[in-house]
């Protein structure tokens, strides 16, 4: 069992830049930003009981050099990490 202080935790990461951006900041006088990312942790779930799902569209080219807008539909099962993708054009 998760005890609540494990549920959520909370860490700073500060954003990597690249040279170029970090010295831009320094002789700007810019200060480096921080984000505070929040995640909760999921309890282990039975096989089959669990998954992460997205969708999403994508215009691609056919066959034919023709448009077509694409829809995809993916989930991963969370305890075999399993895939499923599914792709249609209507």
């Amino acid at each position: 069992m998760i005890s609540s202080a494990m549920c959520l935790m909370v860490f700073m990461c500060a954003v990597h830049a690249s040279p170029s951006t970090a010295m831009l900041r320094e002789d700007l006088g810019l200060p480096t930003t921080t984000k505070i990312r929040q995640y909760q942790e999921v309890a282990e779930m039975p096989p089959g009981m669990q998954a992460q799902v997205d969708m999403g569209e994508k215009s691609m080219r056919d066959f034919y050099g023709k448009n077509v807008k694409v829809y995809i539909f993916a989930m991963v099962m969370s305890h075999s990490r399993k895939k499923f993708v599914c792709f249609q054009d209507h």
